[in-house]
Formats: structure tokens, C-alpha cells, sequence
């Protein structure tokens, strides 16, 4: 099918009328009288690439006569003599590529490369000449062809299932929809040069697709509307179960858009929830409090009925548009704004950041133009409504500068105060101002009327079709960090003022630029996950500072949800230290260390905690914040001690990666010491022989919890007792370079603590005792060989690879499946596995439009184990870098030499982790299929620490991982380049003897479970799993690359077997398929029984073997399941599909 660049205009009297319009770069509107209607309900993209040529209007005709349903899932349509038609756009409509007959990612679009058009749509109908229409019809037209075609071909498949998913799978699958994550959301336009996320689907009251802006020191989230303060409210749109929308534990406080400073924590008595209430009495909690939030800024019209706010109605909105740059931070928000009807039109754009150099300012620029002469209100508001869990200082409407001020005092916490100052700069459109309209607008009904609230107000005098442009400056300052917070931020907001915009924003860019040129990952083709890591690293980088920027900006660690979040009520976890810190480490290991000085500073605090509990030594509580004192949501003693080990094991990272022996002597070592000092006096030797290897005179560990939440206090935690021996032997390393002694007790422990190991499996436990039963929150074993780097044998961790795969459950958190990737990167002997959990750890959990990490894949709490989920989500964020930073490098800190053994799945062609640290040397790794290059490079600015172990100018050594050819060590200067194969698990022969079908191509046209990828059923791994959404009829098809001769079938089931499968093949993608086997009475190879359930065993899964009657010869093949052996209102599952 060929067209002349033509989109549908209309369909009358039974033909098809074409409008020849390229969509043009900027263009949001359709030509012509036609307007857009923004609707609560989610637009979504079409987008339409051809060549010259014509198209065939029967073919159109019919699509126009077969007038699909709603309920097909695809829209409706219809038409009569004369009359437009009416459509309703679904998120299932792939891109289209004709040029080369493919479909593919619509992101991949957004170039606007030559012959591509797109649009996103709202809702809209009667729209004869609407651009968004006509590519709607485009894409149905295309559907609609392709249905035809498939249901012709497979005739065991009904039409219903084939939703054309495919072109979401010829690169990573965007992010799901957070509504239903079996299909992506596809609202998210980027802009390559940019790196703008961008969207023009106004989706007000809905916290994922909210975005922020922050620059490590404060930062403030941003509803849907572009400015102001927000608290979500349950809608039928919003939740369907009514379920309110809350952050969860320990607050279960509403959604709403926070905006804080960093270590702003105050002291309460207590929460709304805790795990240990009883250590109240010994103290109470410490959380974050917000600040006003200073991003609110509303547009009001001359009757003072219409205030263009949050909450505004959706019905008054056009055209929307919002994109924020993950290059540097910058939000643009811009609509336009119909209040009444037939009425006055006002175009309006909010642009707004948080400078990242002047950390004590935020910025905001106000655009408005309307389409007739006129006033509007135009009102500067710092909101404390915002400003949760705070007590009212002071505020001020000052005669002077434009100015106002607010302050606040974290509750309970008298001798600390920020302040936030504003002033504006009407620049070139001063004359705009109507002399003597400045008023304090407090009493307005838009404005909240909380106690720390403050407003100046100004008419403005419009003149048709011209932009007046104002500025907000606002300086921020609390007393943690600075001696005189208010002298600070009323300085930062007049010199702001002074120096102006433009100015401010070369010094921001200037700022991001020398972090990207710091360090970078580069993913080739591949533009959803390129998007996705570069979001990652934008999303940690907006919420932390360099250690070097002293107290109070580099010393306050990274909360859960950063700094515009109050999920977990902004404590600090574990997730900090060893989710965040690694990857930021190897990139930007000045940031990295912030999160250590935090456990620095607070030592002190530890070592008392530990005094409480009659041990030498430091102990850490399981959350932190401005104390660090043991509390009810933070205990110290008996719950999750390896919390210790975790904040011990990343100080001494540092170090290996710094080769700073003075922050060794002077911070590492203590914090080290008495940790260890802790473990020492805390471990007891067991008097009996028990399970799972345990002996007499081993060292124990009960009443405790490992990072698996599900179990808790459990005895011997496997990771936190291979962290204790992992710990005395750090220890010992560390005393012998400072030169002290190192007790003997800690190589006894170290020789002889227990850790379970069940022989037979080859697999650790989780805990002394565990059934094969069991099911796992979060990653826990499989931390033991990496980021542990221990291991009892190469069985025994593979084995714990596959046995933990299986045991996850779906509901745990975002984090996990970054760990299943490293260690299959790491481990796996064959198969291309790593490049599955390297997707499962960050799709399902993304959510679009700016790439948030969600704690749960799914986010509804009725159908996600009732977690309301962390958002937005850092830690999962943390895990995610890591796959390149120490997955596919292989990279591990070592002392004498910057280790690497890299490995790349055939899925990325290519991925470059830029500005990798090691002693002061900087290297870009560029990992190809072939080979892998390492160059090292002059750092930006001196990166070296006080007391490195080379001389900059002096070679560095360079160690390659003993699996490969070239494995040993090199020396590598200033300017040299390291060239090394590059290491490839598919190549490594096939998991199933002979398999043709191993990590090559797979796509599949039905909807699947979230994370259980049509890839994962060629991977060469029994335990991951394609699994589609539902029992009916459901294929994956697999495409060999070249003709092959096949002589049989091989499927591994898992747990769910089908009740019946088929398989066909194909000379061509679009050719005749033919049946070559089937079997409608699929056997149960591994039937479930209670007793074998409980057994640790490594699950080989339901297998099914069938040869051919005679050998065929094709390229493509299509495996159809349908039903399920499982009791389970979704499909079957297939760990593998395997051609003889």
C-alpha cells in the first residue's frame, strides 16, 4: 500500500478524500479551523511513514463499512453523505513505517526524519480536515489489512487477539501503562538532540505522569497544569476502586506534589504506621517537612471567575504541551486556554527549573498572549500548602523589588528555618503592568489560605496576539545548610533578578553539560532504552550534591523518593547505599560519596545506638533522617542488620575506587571498624548441628531479616551472614594498608560463619530452614555474587540465579530484576538472558511521560499486594544503572587494577559507559558485539582523590576477567586504547542441545504479562517466561534470520503448560503459513504435590518434545498456545522455545 504523503480528510458518499499536508517540525495544531479537545481520557500516538504511490480506496471503503466497536478495542467509526467521521483513538495503534514495511516504535519517530509524520491526539471528532483524524484512519485502515491477513493465515487464532503489538518489539518495549501495564502508555514524544520528554496529553490528578524540577539541593514536583500545588483526589477516571490515592507507609498522607529542601526532616512522636512501636518511647520520628511551594503561578481573567490553576477544567484546554529536558532539567508547560465559551483564548507557557549551579535558586518564565485586547490577573504565590509538617515562621509583602518572603520551621525542630524569597522581573513588558494594580492577594478564593502563604498580585493590559513575558526568581535557603538563610535567599533571588534569564540559563547548561561530560551511557539503537538510562542518571544526578560542596549540601544522603516525594516520609534506606551509590560511583563518584559522608556524619549517633544494646561498635537504623537514632519505623536490633554491612561494604568501594588512603584513615576506616567491631560481638557460635550445612562452633545470627521482607525474623539470613564474612575480611584488608591490627576473631568469623547451603540444589537458602515453597519480595541470594562477590562454588550461583528467578513474586519492588541482569550478564554459561532481566528491571516500572521508576509494576494496590508505591521510585532508578556500569562491563572495584570482563546480549548492538572513574583515571568503554574498546581519557577537571596511587600522567593497570581471550592485565596511558573481544553468552553453544531458535529475533501480536517478554521464550534460560495476558489463543513468532532446516520441536513449560499448542512456518513474514505441528493434549511433565513443593530442588519445568514427520525448511515460525494448565485467569507460560 503506497500513498503520495496523503492523509485521510474525509470519507463522503462512500469515497476516501485525501489532503496532501506534511506534518511539520513544531507543529502541534491541524491546519485549517480545526481544534483539538483535551479530555481527561489518556491521547494516544499515531504516526504514519510512506512513499509516493497511491492508495487503494476499496480497501478504505471497507474499513469505513466494517465499522469496528469500542469494545474491539480499536475505536469506532462512521460516516454518511457529507459528513465527516467520528473516531476515537486506542493505545494499541503501532507506528507504521511503509518505506520499509515495518512497524515500529513510535518514539522512534520524533525525529521527524524525511517522510515521517505524526500526532498525537486527545479526543475529537467532527474534524474534516484534521491531520490527527486522517493518520487515525490511516492506522485503522492498516489494522484493519493486517487483521485480514492474519486471521487468514492462522486460523486457530481469533481476530480479537491480534492487537498489533509487534512494532513495540522491534526495540525495548516502551514503558507500560500504569491503568493496564500488559500494553505501553504511548504518550511520550523525545526529542534526540534535546532530550526532551515531551507529551500533549493533559492528564491532570494522575501522580506518574507527573514531572519535577530539582538541582540536588531543593527541588519541587509539578502537577499536570505546569505550576502550583496539588493533592491528588480519588476520581472513577483516577481509580475505579475508589481507592484513595495515598503514599503509603509510614505516613499514608494523599499524593501530592512536594516540594522540600534537602535534609529538611523534622521530629514528630510518632507516625501513622510503625514496625516497632515500642521504641517510641525511647524517641520519636524524624521526617521530611515540605516548603511552600514556590513553582505556583496563576493566570486569572479580568472578572476574576477563571483562574487558570490546578485543578482547572480539562474542557477549557485546546491544545497542551509539556516537556521536560533530562539534559538539563527544564520544564516547559504550554496550553491553550479557553475559559468560556467563544470566548477569549489565552496561550500560555510556564517554563521553570532549579538552577543547578546557584543552588539557593529556582526560576520561573511566564508567557501569556491572548487573541484579543484585554486584562488578565496575574498572580506570584509561594503556596504553604505545600509546606507540610512545618510551623510558620514569618512571611511579607515588601514595598520593594517586586519581593515577597515566607518562612518555615520543620516541626519540632526550633533552631532550623528555610526561607524563600521572590521577586519579579517584568523585563520589556513593564509597560504592561497597570500602574498601581500590585496588591497582596491573600483573600482571594484561589489562593490556599494555610498561615505561611504569601501573594503579590499585578493586571497586566494584553494587546492582541502579543506575548507579555514575565520572570520569577525565587531564592531558597534553609538554616541547615547556611548560617543566615534569609540574607542567603534574598540575595540569590535579587542577583538572580540582576543577572537575568538568559545569563541564569548558560550557567545552568554550562552545569548539566559538565555532569553529562563527567558521565554517560550510551546505548545504540535502541531509543527506549537509551531514553531510559539517560532518564535514570538525570532523575539520581536532580537529587543529590557532590559530597564536596560540604554540610548541609553534600552530606544528607538520597531519599527513596528524592526531593519531591514524601513516599517513605523521605528516610533514608539502604536503597541509598547499595542501590544508588555503586553506579554513581564509577560515574560520578563525587555524588556517590555524599551518600557516605551521611553515614559519616552520623556515626557518632550509631555508635550510641549500638550502647544502648550493649555492643561494642556502630549500629545503623533501618531508616534514617536529620538523627539517626533508633525508632519505630527505624529499628536497630533484631530486623535488618545487614543494613550495617551494606553502609561498611560501599565505604570500602569508595576507597577502591578513589585509592584515597587519608578518607580511608580518616572516614572509611572508623565506620568500618565499627562495624566489624559490632558483627564481632554479636555473632554467637552454634552448640548443635541443624540444617543446611550448620555445624558445631559456626557463628550464628538470629532474630533478624534479610532484605527478603516476606521472612522475617528469620535465623542466619544467607546474605547477611556471607556479608559478615565478606565484612572481617574488608576489615582485615583495610587495618593491614593503615597499618593497625586486626583481632583474630575476625578470620575465625570470617572461616566459620555459617552461611546455609543445601548440596543437593547446589543452591544457598535464603535462611537456615527454608522450603522450596518459598516465594521472595525482593532481591536477596542472588546479592551474594553480586554486589557480595561471594560465592561457594560456579554451580551454586548459578543455581541461586534460576532458583530465585522462579521464586520472585510479582509484587516486589522495582529494584530486583537490576540484580537478576548483572548476575545473569556474570553467570550464565549460554543464552542471552541478561538482555531479558535487563528490560524486566526498568519497563514494567517506568512510566511515561518523563521515565519515573514506579515501585510496583502495577500501581493499582488492589491487584499489587496492597503496596501504595514508592514514586518516584530512586532506588529502582540505582539498580537499573548498574546493568551497564557493572553488568555488561563486568566492572568490580578493585585496589590494584580497573577491572572489566564485558559481555553484550545480541539485542544491543552497542553501549558505551563514558567517564568511568578509577584512581583519578577516567576510561570510555565502548562494548560492540565484536570487540570492546577501553580508552582512557584526561578527565574534565582534576577527579583524582587527595592521595591516589598513580600519578595522573603514569600508565594505570587495566585488568581483563579471566574468561576472556585476552584476560591479564595492561597498561594503559593517557590517549591509549585497550582492544579486547568482547565476550558472548549466545555464542557459548545453546541451554537446549542444538536449538535454532536461541536468541534470535521474537515478536508476538497478543498483549502479555508485565515483564514476561515474548524474548524471554529464546533467551536460552528456563526461568524466564513469555506469557501472554490472557488463555485465549496467543502466538509468538520467531524469525531465524535465513532458511533452516527444522527437524523438531522442544518446549519448557514452566508451571503453566497450555491445554493445547500449534506450530507453523513461513518462507516469508507475510507468506502462507503452515501448520507442521500441534498437539491439543499437552501432558503435566512436572506435576505440583505439596510435599515436592516443599523441597529446594532446581526446577527443570513441564517439558514437551515432539519431532517432525519430515524435515521443513523455513525462516519464520509461529508457536500458538492456547488455554492453560494453571489456575490463573491469564495465559500459559513458555520459559522456552526450541527448534531441532
Amino acid at each position: 500500500m503506497k500513498g503520495a504523503r496523503a492523509f485521510f480528510s474525509y470519507v463522503s458518499g462512500g469515497e476516501v478524500h485525501l489532503d496532501i499536508h506534511p506534518l511539520g517540525p513544531g507543529d502541534i495544531e491541524p491546519p485549517g479551523p480545526a481544534k483539538v479537545a483535551a479530555k481527561k481520557s489518556a491521547p494516544r500516538k499515531v504516526a504514519v511513514v510512506d512513499e509516493e504511490g497511491g492508495i487503494e480506496d476499496g480497501v478504505a471503503t471497507a474499513l469505513v463499512m466494517h465499522g469496528l466497536r469500542d469494545d474491539d478495542g480499536y475505536g469506532s467509526i462512521s460516516s454518511g453523505p457529507g459528513k465527516g467521521y467520528n473516531a476515537r483513538s486506542y493505545h494499541t495503534f503501532p507506528a507504521v513505517d511503509y518505506e520499509q514495511e515495518k512497524h515500529q516504535s513510535s518514539l522512534s519517530l520524533s525525529s521527524r526524519e524525511k517522510g515521517t509524520y505524526e500526532k498525537k491526539t486527545c479526543s475529537f471528532s467532527s474534524l474534516p480536515s484534521s491531520k490527527m483524524a486522517r493518520a487515525l484512519l490511516m492506522s485503522l485502515l492498516l489494522t484493519l489489512a493486517l487483521l485480514l491477513t492474519y486471521s487468514s493465515a492462522l486460523p486457530v487464532m481469533s481476530s480479537e487477539l491480534l492487537s498489533l503489538l509487534r512494532g513495540r518489539q522491534l526495540s525495548t518495549p516502551p514503558p507500560s501503562d500504569w491503568d493496564d501495564n500488559t500494553v505501553p502508555q504511548n504518550i511520550t514524544d523525545f526529542d534526540p538532540e534535546s532530550w526532551v520528554l515531551s507529551t500533549n496529553s493533559f492528564l491532570p490528578n494522575h501522580y506518574q505522569n507527573q514531572p519535577y524540577v530539582a538541582n540536588g539541593y531543593h527541588g519541587s514536583r509539578v502537577p499536570a497544569e505546569g505550576v502550583g500545588f496539588w493533592i491528588s483526589t480519588s476520581s472513577p477516571d483516577y481509580n475505579p476502586t475508589e481507592v484513595p490515592p495515598i503514599n503509603g507507609w509510614p505516613l499514608d498522607n494523599p499524593r501530592q506534589t512536594v516540594a522540600t529542601i534537602s535534609g529538611f526532616w523534622d521530629y514528630q512522636h510518632n507516625t501513622t504506621r510503625t514496625n516497632f512501636p515500642e521504641l517510641l518511647k525511647n524517641g520519636g520520628e524524624s521526617v521530611i517537612s515540605g516548603i511552600p511551594t514556590w513553582t505556583t503561578f496563576y493566570i486569572t481573567t479580568p472578572d476574576g471567575q477563571h483562574t487558570y490553576a490546578p485543578g482547572v477544567d480539562p474542557e477549557s484546554i485546546t491544545a497542551f504541551y509539556q516537556g521536560l529536558s533530562i539534559r538539563n532539567g527544564v520544564l516547559t508547560t504550554a496550553v491553550t486556554w479557553v475559559p468560556v465559551k467563544d470566548g477569549p483564548e489565552y496561550q500560555i507557557t510556564f517554563t521553570i527549573l532549579a538552577h543547578r549551579s546557584r543552588v539557593n535558586v529556582g526560576m520561573m518564565k511566564v508567557e501569556v498572549t491572548s487573541d484579543t485586547d484585554g486584562e488578565v490577573f496575574v498572580t506570584d504565590i509561594l503556596d504553604g500548602a505545600g509546606a507540610q509538617r512545618t510551623e510558620h515562621l514569618g512571611k511579607e509583602f515588601e514595598a520593594r523589588d517586586d519581593l515577597i518572603w515566607t518562612a518555615v520551621q520543620p516541626h519540632g525542630i526550633e533552631d532550623v528555618a528555610a526561607y524563600e524569597v521572590s521577586t519579579l522581573d517584568f523585563g520589556a513588558c513593564a509597560s504592561a503592568v497597570v500602574e498601581g494594580s500590585r496588591v497582596d492577594a491573600s483573600e482571594r478564593a484561589y489562593v490556599s489560605k494555610n498561615v505561611s502563604t504569601v501573594t503579590q498580585e499585578y493586571r497586566l493590559q494584553l494587546a492582541a496576539g502579543e506575548t507579555a513575558t514575565l520572570y520569577k526568581y525565587v531564592g531558597i535557603a534553609s538554616s541547615d545548610a547556611f548560617k543566615n538563610p534569609e540574607k542567603v535567599a534574598r540575595k540569590a533571588a535579587l542577583k538572580a533578578k540582576r543577572d537575568g534569564w538568559e545569563q541564569l540559563l548558560e550557567e545552568h547548561d554550562e552545569a548539566w553539560n559538565e555532569l553529562w561530560e563527567d558521565g554517560d551511557v550510551i546505548v545504540d539503537g535502541d531509543e527506549v532504552l537509551q531514553i531510559s538510562v539517560r532518564a535514570t542518571l538525570f532523575h539520581l544526578l536532580s537529587n543529590i550534591r557532590g559530597a564536596s560542596e560540604g554540610r548541609g549540601l553534600g552530606d544528607n544522603s538520597i531519599s527513596v523518593g528524592g526531593l519531591t516525594s514524601d513516599s517513605y516520609a523521605g528516610l533514608v534506606f539502604w536503597d541509598a547505599d547499595l542501590w544508588m551509590l555503586p553506579g554513581l560511583l564509577v560515574l560520578h563518584p563525587d555524588h556517590a560519596a555524599a551518600i557516605n559522608e551521611y553515614r559519616f556524619r552520623l556515626l557518632p549517633q550509631a555508635m550510641e545506638n549500638a550502647k544502648e544494646y550493649g555492643m561494642p561498635g556502630a549500629m545503623y537504623p533501618w531508616t534514617s533522617s536529620r538523627f539517626g537514632n533508633c525508632t519505630g519505623t527505624g529499628p536497630c536490633a533484631d530486623y535488618q542488620y545487614h543494613l550495617n554491612t551494606d553502609i561498611a561494604l560501599v565505604h570500602w568501594h569508595q576507597f577502591l575506587s578513589t585509592g584515597d588512603y587519608d578518607w580511608l584513615k580518616e572516614q572509611g576506616w572508623p565506620v568500618i571498624k565499627a562495624v566489624t567491631d559490632m558483627w564481632a560481638a554479636f555473632v554467637r557460635k552454634s552448640n548443635v548441628t541443624g540444617e543446611d550445612g550448620l555445624e558445631v562452633g559456626m557463628y550464628t545470627v538470629h532474630n533478624m531479616t534479610d532484605p527478603d521482607e516476606y521472612a522475617n525474623h528469620i535465623d542466619n539470613g544467607a546474605f547477611t551472614n556471607a556479608g559478615v564474612k565478606v565484612l572481617m575480611g574488608i576489615a582485615k584488608a583495610a587495618a593491614e594498608l593503615l597499618g593497625y591490627p586486626a583481632p583474630e576473631k575476625w578470620t575465625d568469623i570470617e572461616e566459620n560463619i555459617f552461611i546455609p547451603y543445601n548440596t543437593e540444589a547446589s543452591v544457598i537458602p535464603e535462611y537456615g530452614g527454608m522450603n522450596g515453597s518459598v516465594e521472595i519480595k525482593q532481591a536477596d541470594v542472588v546479592l551474594i555474587n553480586y554486589p557480595l562477590e561471594f560465592r561457594l562454588n560456579e554451580s551454586q550461583a548459578l543455581g541461586d540465579l534460576d532458583f530465585y528467578a522462579r521464586a520472585q513474586s510479582p509484587d516486589g519492588p522495582a529494584m530486583t530484576w537490576a540484580m537478576f541482569a548483572i548476575n545473569a550478564a556474570d553467570l550464565s554459561p549460554a543464552g542471552c538472558a541478561s538482555y531479558t532481566y535487563f528490560v524486566y528491571a526498568s519497563q514494567p516500572y517506568m512510566r511515561e511521560p518523563y521515565y519515573q521508576f514506579s515501585e510496583q509494576m502495577n500501581d493499582n494496590i488492589t491487584e499489587n499486594g496492597n503496596t501504595n508505591p514508592a514514586f518516584t521510585f530512586l532506588t529502582g532508578h540505582g539498580g537499573f544503572l548498574q546493568i551497564p556500569t557493572h553488568g555488561f562491563t563486568g566492572y568490580r572495584p578493585r585496589l590494584d587494577a580497573f577491572y572489566l570482563d564485558p559481555s553484550l546480549p545480541p539485542q544491543l548492538k552497542g553501549l558505551e559507559i563514558k567517564g568511568m572513574k578509577h584512581q583519578g583515571a577516567v576510561f570510555n568503554v565502548r562494548i560492540e558485539l565484536e570487540n570492546t574498546t577501553i580508552t582512557r581519557v584526561p578527565p574534565r577537571k582534576t577527579l583524582a582523590a587527595r592521595n591516589t596511587t598513580a600519578s595522573l600522567d603514569a600508565p594505570v593497570t587495566v585488568r581483563i576477567g579471566t574468561r576472556n581471550a585476552m584476560a591479564g592485565d595492561w597498561q594503559v596511558a593517557l590517549g591509549e586504547s585497550l582492544v579486547i573481544p568482547t565476550r558472548r553468552p549466545d555464542l557459548n553453544g545453546t541451554d537446549l542441545p542444538g536449538n535454532l531458535a536461541q536468541c534470535k529475533p521474537a515478536y508476538s501480536d497478543s498483549t502479555w504479562v508485565a515483564g514476561q517478554f515474548p524474548l524471554a521464550a529464546v533467551d536460552g534460560s528456563n526461568h524466564t517466561t513469555w506469557q501472554p495476558s490472557t488463555s485465549a489463543p496467543s502466538a509468538v513468532t520467531v524469525d531465524l534470520l535465513a532458511p533452516t532446516k527444522i527437524k523438531g520441536v522442544s518446549f519448557n513449560w514452566a508451571r503453566y503448560p497450555p491445554e493445547a499448542w500449534t506450530v507453523l512456518v513461513a518462507d516469508s513474514e507475510d507468506g502462507e503459513w503452515t501448520v507442521v505441528g500441534s498437539n491439543s493434549t499437552v501432558e503435566v511433565s512436572d506435576p505440583w504435590s505439596r510435599d515436592e513443593a516443599l523441597v529446594v530442588r532446581r526446577h527443570v519445568g513441564n517439558v514437551t518434545v515432539q519431532m517432525l514427520e519430515e524435515e521443513v525448511e523455513a525462516r519464520w515460525v509461529k508457536l500458538v498456545i492456547e488455554g492453560t494448565k494453571g489456575a490463573t485467569a491469564v495465559g500459559a507460560t513458555v520459559a522456552q522455545f526450541g527448534l531441532l
